[in-house]
């Protein structure tokens, strides 16, 4: 799994503490102890199919992000790289983008990411191939700064420290990639997060009849992309 979802997956490893795996894509009010273990399998896995479903929804739209620039080596531009340009050559920034940015940095060496870069240049118009460096540049601070911001072993424990999490590197986020790019990468990935631990937090709240709590978890469900 990659860096970017370890936020959520620390939310739902948390749900799947408190709730016995109940919340994953379709919550309701549960009872009963289960095995942890199979819990947080159940948890992984549900995170592994939400990042594929995002993952796979920006490659539908190859038309409207233009990543063919007849003025910069034609079509042989958008078979060299993976990624994409829109109308004007500028650098498509979405949850893509970030996923290759991801495996540029994190599978290669200092040597082989500019060896990457440098094919990249000749790859994308000159704009755009900036923009990939830049995003890498930024990626590895990013890097650095959450694992020492969130350290292995010291997960949230409960849904108010998984909030403060995901409120944590939200700001992460914003501080190195700017706003709008942050948002573009991983705003739909925090907002799942923030459902799912609403939700559980519904789940647990003794003071809600069944009905009332149905109803709060249905529009939580509702809100969500």
């Amino acid at each position: 799994l990659t860096l970017a979802s370890l936020a959520l997956i620390a939310i739902v490893v948390v749900v799947a503490r408190g709730n016995g795996g109940s919340a994953g894509r379709r919550p309701a009010a549960r009872s009963g102890a289960r095995d942890p273990a199979a819990s947080l399998a159940q948890a992984s896995r549900a995170v592994r199919a939400v990042e594929g479903a995002l993952a796979a929804k920006p490659a539908q739209e190859p038309a409207e992000t233009g990543a063919d620039p007849p003025e910069d080596e034609g079509g042989q531009k958008e078979n060299a790289s993976p990624f994409r340009v829109d109308a004007g050559g500028r650098l498509v920034i979405d949850q893509e983008t970030r996923s290759e940015v991801e495996k540029l940095v994190l599978l290669n060496d200092a040597e082989e990411l500019e060896r990457r870069l440098r094919e990249l240049e000749g790859a994308l118009p000159a704009g755009a191939a900036a923009s990939v460096r830049q995003l890498t540049r930024q990626f590895r601070t990013y890097v650095d700064e959450t694992k020492q911001r969130m350290p292995p072993g010291r997960g949230p424990r409960d849904e108010s420290e998984g909030l403060a999490t995901l409120e944590m590197v939200h700001e992460l986020r914003v501080r190195h990639f700017g706003l709008e790019s942050a948002d573009a990468m991983f705003g739909l990935e925090e907002r799942l997060g923030r459902g799912l631990l609403q939700v559980s937090m519904l789940e647990k709240d003794p003071s809600l009849s069944p009905a009332d709590r149905a109803r709060r978890i249905q529009a939580i469900r509702d809100s969500l992309p």
